[in-house]
């Protein structure tokens, strides 16, 4: 209800043995078991990733069950231990190592697993059928196995609806004990291709799919939520709106995809902007979520110590060594404390003129600031902004007027002003050079948004 509170409602449909198939076996193949678009109705409850290894815990009942059981179930009891090789968890024992792309066993298991149930889902489901399943997490990772693996598999998320779960499960270690929330994504068969929509345009719709909910985010806030909670029912709203163009989601002109792992992170910029207006109004809004998690790091200033750092970053889907291997941030030490602390602009020349492509904002960023500045070399030529944007204005972000005109006046980048200005006018003339000789650009200019930033 509008309070945020949960009354259970009584069925009062009878379940009688007739009606009733329990099948022992994987859920990975039912093939044989269950007709093709016979189901109207899935419902499940997916494992959490690395969270429980629930068939060794079942080998510690099971080792004192076995011999009772087994005379009345022979064929399904006849071990004293839990079939283990299908088994949709993360296990680094069971699967350790990495594979040849430097993917997790353990994880790539997971997703293979996992899939495989999905896809008997869609198997059996009526074109017209509904699969609901609840999940609950903080960590992306566990989200992102169970999202790809579903999306793969032919499904949409419908509906997220977020249902106040088991108050035993938030005093002990299992699953996630911040979430007071679960959420019951309802999802349906995709039927209809994904239709291609640049990430910008679908941010919008999704802002204002969020909004609409706002009166009962902040009701659910004034009764004491935690702030997890919220970002959790937020990001549900976040990945409905996606799913629907799974695979589709443009960053830009030039049609780079965004992966779940990235809507995620945007979902938690989206919370983030939502939930703290005070601290996030002056961050540009629809910036990478990298970037934005940088901004707001090191907001006070271009350092911080370690452990501010490790605290601030719990819950953001980023880590320090995300930002290290950026080259955004670097260790340090002073007086003593090891620190996190801001690279210079300039001091990352040589690392963005190695690189083949310039993809994030921020990189974007200090790439025109470097150019500007003078005296740098971009493949055997003088570096030059303007020619960077006339071959690559399919491949520019955005963001990166706003973030331009943001650094201007703070630590990111105001050493750098006059180059900041250059950028920022150069950026304008290509832009519109861009308009005029393309009409596609143009259309996307506008769908886009593209902003250069107002000066003043």
């Amino acid at each position: 209800d509008e309070q945020g509170k949960s009354a259970k409602v009584p069925s009062e449909d009878p379940v009688r043995a007739s009606s009733v198939t329990l099948i022992c076996g994987s859920s990975t193949s039912l093939k044989g078991k269950i007709a093709d678009r016979s189901v109207d109705l899935v419902i499940t409850d997916p494992p959490f990733g690395d969270n429980v290894n629930y068939a060794e815990m079942a080998d510690f009942f099971l080792i004192w069950l076995q011999r009772p059981l087994s005379r009345l179930f022979p064929q399904e009891f006849a071990s004293a231990e839990s079939p283990k090789s299908l088994e949709a968890v993360t296990n680094k024992a069971r699967n350790p190592g990495e594979n040849e792309e430097g993917f997790k066993q353990a994880d790539v298991m997971y997703d293979r697993l996992l899939t495989l149930c999905w896809k008997e889902a869609h198997r059996i489901l009526k074109p017209s059928g509904i699969m609901a399943f609840t999940f609950h997490h903080d960590k992306d990772i566990a989200w992102i196995g169970v999202l790809e693996s579903l999306f793969k598999a032919g499904f949409l998320i419908e509906g997220a609806f977020p249902i106040r779960s088991d108050e035993t499960k938030g005093d002990g270690g299992f699953g996630s004990k911040k979430i007071e929330f679960d959420v019951v994504h309802v999802c349906r068969k995709r039927e209809d291709t994904a239709k291609e929509i640049y990430w910008a345009t679908l941010r919008k719709q999704i802002l204002e799919a969020v909004r609409s909910s706002s009166a009962v985010l902040a009701q659910h806030r004034l009764s004491g939520l935690h702030l997890a909670d919220l970002e959790v029912i937020i990001r549900g709203k976040v990945l409905e709106q996606y799913s629907k163009h799974y695979g589709k989601v443009k960053r830009n002109l030039a049609g780079d995809p965004m992966s779940v792992r990235e809507i995620l992170l945007e979902a938690n910029s989206i919370a983030l902007s939502l939930l703290q207006k005070n601290e996030e109004d002056r961050i540009p809004d629809g910036i990478d979520p990298e970037t934005r998690v940088l901004f707001t790091l090191l907001r006070e200033g271009p350092a911080i110590t370690r452990d501010a750092a490790s605290k601030r970053l719990k819950g953001s889907g980023v880590t320090i060594d995300d930002l290290i291997a950026n080259g955004w941030v670097e260790h340090g030490k002073k007086q003593g404390q090891r620190i996190i602390q801001l690279i210079s602009p300039l001091d990352r020349w040589n690392s963005l003129a190695r690189k083949n492509q310039i993809k994030s904002d921020l990189d974007q960023v200090h790439f025109a600031i470097n150019c500007c500045v003078g005296g740098r070399t971009f493949r055997d030529h003088p570096a030059d902004w303007e020619k960077w944007i006339s071959e690559n204005y399919k491949s520019l972000l955005p963001t990166v007027g706003p973030i331009l005109k943001f650094i201007e006046s703070n630590h990111f980048g105001s050493e750098h002003r006059q180059a900041i200005g250059i950028a920022y006018r150069t950026l304008e003339r290509g832009l519109q050079k861009a308009r005029e000789n393309d009409a596609e650009f143009k259309a996307a200019f506008k769908e886009m948004n593209i902003q250069t930033g107002t000066r003043g």
